[in-house]
């Protein structure tokens, strides 16, 4: 075959590609990618039936009713024991919240949406909350945080330290965080052609989300010595524990800062909320410290359930994370009564909150016949 036509083939075989992979993202682009200027926790408008419960999802991809004009708006962002998909929707902590929010106020002052998708850990939250903050407009961001990045402790050795926003990790993060992410927002945080280009863009998330993540926790799962049961317990025997704690309280740490900060320049307010440990757990126990040494340091709200009495049956479901019944209800009001508080005083760390509310004509009148569970 003469070179020329050589030539000419290949660069047909090009076009097609480019025609063809463009064609793809146009027509099935939004199984991977959200809409310009939306990135999805979850497929948005989505009713499907997780664990024999329903989950419903709203415009945005949140668990949760869409968001109407007046109510605050509140967002509770976590892992699996946020999405609490074992759960009803009116059962779960961030129901419970909106539930007894409300009912104090006799009146719906504020909606409540759940972002919490198994698996997210703290890098996430911040690409998260600098995310949904900015483009819903959040009153109330709920950060229950710190469980599941001890699970990438024990599987990596650290956490993933988020750089600096809009940085690869940075990226990474993101990519993880939403099942879709906003491509326009990813092609802008680019540093070269490439990383501005979606075929680019489509390609590394098919191959991370559909082909190495799952195929590589299936198989970790599958290979004795390999389970995360088994790295935990390699961590914990390990004389090199106090570093790597260390480290992980340090990247932690900064990245409970950029939660923060995107946090506060959207005007939101952040609550962060630390987890019990079951028996003790070592990386828990440490990155609980480490959240509760950083909200002092810089002012910001603070719940301690580590530090708070459980309910008569216990924080958890046995062998999970995951609150009971009970324990959502408790914990749900222990989070309304800090928003209330914030929305009724004259605290420093409610008055953004408030100024929002006066905004909307939300002016709380309280109902002094609800009483509070106790704990």
């Amino acid at each position: 075959m003469r070179p020329g036509r050589k030539s000419a083939i290949a660069i047909l075989v090009l076009l097609f590609a480019i025609l063809f992979a463009e064609s793809y993202l146009r027509m099935f682009g939004s199984r991977l990618f959200g809409d310009r200027g939306r990135s999805y926790v979850h497929r948005p408008w989505r009713i499907r039936v997780a664990q024999g419960v329903p989950f419903r999802t709203n415009g945005w991809g949140l668990r949760g009713e869409d968001f109407t004009p007046r109510a605050l708006r509140i967002v509770a962002f976590g892992g699996s024991a946020t999405e609490s998909s074992d759960l009803p929707e009116e059962a779960t902590w961030p129901g419970r919240v909106e539930h007894h929010l409300n009912d104090r106020f006799g009146a719906r002052l504020g909606q409540v949406a759940n972002a919490g998708s198994a698996g997210l850990a703290s890098p996430h939250y911040v690409a998260q909350v600098e995310e949904l903050a900015r483009l819903i407009g959040l009153d109330v961001a709920i950060l229950y945080t710190g469980l599941n990045d001890t699970d990438r402790l024990a599987r990596h050795g650290r956490i993933l330290r988020v750089g600096r926003l809009g940085d690869p990790s940075y990226r990474e993060a993101m990519f993880q965080a939403f099942i879709a992410p906003d491509p326009a927002r990813l092609a802008a945080m680019g540093d070269s052609i490439l990383d501005r280009s979606y075929l680019v863009l489509f390609l590394r998330a098919f191959t991370e989300k559909s082909l190495v993540q799952p195929l590589r926790n299936r198989l970790e799962d599958l290979i004795p010595g390999r389970r995360l049961r088994d790295k935990r317990a390699r961590l914990r025997a390990s004389p090199s524990l106090g570093a790597v704690l260390a480290r992980a309280r340090a990247d932690y740490g900064n990245n409970l800062s950029l939660m923060l900060a995107a946090a506060r320049a959207a005007g939101t307010t952040p609550i962060f909320m630390a987890a019990p440990p079951i028996d003790a757990e070592p990386e828990l126990v440490a990155l609980n410290a480490a959240l509760a040494d950083f909200c002092r340091e810089r002012g910001a709200l603070f719940i301690d359930l580590a530090s708070e009495a459980p309910p008569p049956g216990g924080w958890y479901i046995y062998g999970t994370h995951h609150f009971t019944r009970e324990a959502s209800d408790r914990v749900g009001a222990r989070i309304a009564a800090v928003i209330a508080g914030l929305l009724e005083g004259d605290r420093a760390a409610g008055r953004e909150l408030r100024r929002r509310g006066r905004e909307r004509g939300l002016t709380p009148a309280r109902r002094d016949d609800v009483r509070w569970p106790s704990g």
